[in-house]
């Protein structure tokens, strides 16, 4: 029985130890995340999607939303005014999804992260798999996604200056799609009110559904709204 007990409380603190210490810089830029909730942003964003099929053939679109603290509306497509059909679409679509913007990093991090790299002035962070709830393509694949985050440490404060969201290997949803490609950069700024604010994301994305391939790119400015 003792040495049962003894390697009970043997494999409990070499647990314990396995547990890393909390990173101070990262608690501080989750606690700035935080202090940016969506309610407290308005922004309007416009994003021009180029797609192309396996054929060669191509086609672009330009889409306007604007968040005003409480409801994310499509404004236009394609220089015109958004039709009713359009903004009810769009409004059934994101129903459920969180609103872009820096707060989401604190989601991001909810699992922790690992130092990748580290110069002075810049911490480089992987989340190797991120949390539940973070990304949703037909259902939750936040597992098949990985995250590189640099932190800008230069000033009185660490702020993420951007976020790279990926996929390290292809992945199928539902037998009826396979993602052979899927990236997301998102750039933050300092905004005129001196907290942190999306700035520009670029999302690329390859892959085939029912058996046409495809690749689309879409880059989108949010722009804060006076």
């Amino acid at each position: 029985m003792r040495s049962v007990h003894a390697l009970a409380v043997l494999a409990l603190s070499l647990g314990l130890a396995a547990a890393p210490p909390p990173d101070p810089v990262l608690q501080k830029v989750i606690a700035g995340a935080r202090a940016v909730p969506p309610a407290t942003i308005t922004f309007e964003r416009t994003s021009k999607t180029s797609a192309r099929d396996a054929k060669g053939a191509s086609e672009t679109s330009t889409r306007v939303d604007r968040w005003d603290g409480k409801q994310l509306k499509r404004i236009s497509t394609d220089g015109r005014p958004a039709t009713p059909e359009e903004i009810a679409e769009q409004a059934k679509a994101i129903k459920g999804s969180p609103i872009p913007g820096y707060h989401r990093i604190a989601d991001y991090l909810a699992g922790g992260a690992r130092r990748l790299s580290e110069k002075p002035g810049q911490i480089v962070y992987r989340i190797d798999k991120l949390p539940k709830g973070s990304i949703n393509m037909g259902g939750d694949r936040s597992d098949k996604f990985s995250a590189d985050l640099a932190v800008d440490t230069s000033g009185t404060a660490p702020v993420a200056t951007r976020v790279h969201i990926f996929a390290p290997k292809p992945f199928s949803i539902m037998l009826v799609a396979k993602i052979e490609k899927f990236d997301v950069v998102s750039d933050f700024a300092i905004a005129a009110d001196g907290r942190p604010a999306l700035a520009r994301s670029v999302q690329q994305m390859a892959g085939a559904q029912f058996g046409k391939a495809g690749e689309q790119r879409t880059e989108a400015v949010f722009s804060p709204l006076k």
